[in-house]
């Protein structure tokens, strides 16, 4: 008997139960949310860093610099879209000026990618903002290949 009467004087915790679920809750909700906002961010980094090789090694295999600035920009299209990754606004630049070195000198070509990812694609509705990754990528320059 004195064992029924220890478990009955116990207080319920039902409604603290409740109220520590509903304190904690918005605050795990949160974290995750931040965690794949980190995700998102990281992944468009990545694929960013790949596409600016991608326009540095497709540019320092072009003779001029006006076809090695259209040639990076749809190598650097083509690898964010490979990788899955939409960009409300891509920007490539390049400093093509390798390409007018002299044969035998060395040289180098670099490739700029800067694309803004939407936070709002991700699976947390109400996510404001975007956020810029922008990554630079350097490509020899063959010396002994012809240029214009």
């Amino acid at each position: 008997m004195r064992r029924w009467q220890r478990l009955r004087a116990q207080p319920e915790r039902g409604a603290a139960a409740a109220v520590e679920t509903a304190i904690i809750l918005p605050l795990v909700l949160l974290i995750m949310l931040a965690v794949a906002a980190a995700g998102r961010v990281s992944n468009a980094r990545d694929a960013t860093e790949q596409a600016a090789r991608a326009a540095s090694r497709i540019a320092s295999a072009e003779r001029s610099p006006s076809t090695a600035t259209a040639a990076a920009t749809g190598a650097a299209a083509d690898e964010l879209r490979r990788q899955g990754l939409s960009c409300s606004s891509i920007d490539v630049a390049v400093n093509s000026a390798g390409l007018r070195a002299p044969l035998g000198q060395d040289a180098a070509v670099t490739a700029t990618v800067t694309c803004r990812v939407s936070l709002s694609e991700l699976a947390f509705p109400g996510v404001p903002g975007d956020q810029t990754v922008t990554a630079t990528f350097t490509s020899p320059v063959d010396p002994n290949r012809e240029r214009s």
